[in-house]
């Protein structure tokens, strides 16, 4: 059974096989044509493979195509990630509150992206989520990690007096937008090869892990 199939076969808990790997082609690739896609899934005719496409976008599980962008391209190099922290439920609450009813202030005002300058350059939010309870996460990218930190440790605590913030400036990827990211792996194990302990490791899970989702099944 190939790569492909394998993945299809452990994603497709609502799907049948072909369009669980039609879903996996267009995360991929949004732009993909059907004359490649028929490939993929082992069809003559491209409208075939457009049929499975229009069966995600009916279904809703594809709801629309947006572009990758490369941030770095932009200027805005620095990627991190920053937890945000309330003394308690009742400030974490009102924090929320504050968020919201002012992102929609700058959603009429300004606009749908959120760019926040700093007296290092600008931060882009990406997400910002919250939990119940006292904690939100908050992911983005600067155009340094001053600026990054500098929005963390000045702007956010101004914002929200009494706050705690951590921040994290996150590196080189393994997973990235789903998938493994095999030039980088291959870059890391050319640097420091494995050693006996990583071997090691690794037959443990090669032997207890890997063989769950070869077999489709998991625990």
């Amino acid at each position: 059974m190939s790569q492909n199939n394998l993945i299809a076969k452990v994603l497709a808990l609502p799907l049948n096989d072909k369009e669980a790997k039609t879903l996996l082609a267009l995360i991929r690739d949004g732009r993909i044509k059907d004359s490649k896609l028929k490939e993929i899934l082992g069809f003559k005719s491209e409208n075939s493979a457009a049929y499975y496409r229009r069966r995600l976008e009916e279904a809703g599980i594809i709801e629309r195509y947006t572009a990758v962008v490369n941030w770095q391209r932009l200027g805005y190099g620095t990627k991190f990630m920053i937890i945000v922290e309330g003394k308690d439920e009742k400030m974490f609450h009102e924090i929320e509150r504050d968020h919201l009813f002012s992102a929609d202030e700058y959603l009429n005002k300004i606009g749908e992206i959120v760019v926040t300058p700093t007296i290092f350059g600008p931060v882009i939010l990406k997400e910002v989520s919250t939990s119940y309870g006292v904690v939100g996460v908050i992911t983005g990218y600067a155009v340094s990690e001053d600026a990054a930190r500098n929005y963390s440790e000045v702007y956010l605590k101004e914002r929200y007096p009494g706050i705690k913030t951590t921040t994290y400036i996150l590196k080189d990827a393994t997973i990235k937008d789903f998938f493994i990211q095999k030039d980088f792996i291959e870059k890391y194990k050319a640097l420091l090869p494995p050693t006996e302990k990583d071997i090691k490791r690794l037959e443990r899970f090669k032997e207890k892990f890997l063989r769950l989702f070869s077999s489709g099944k998991s625990e």
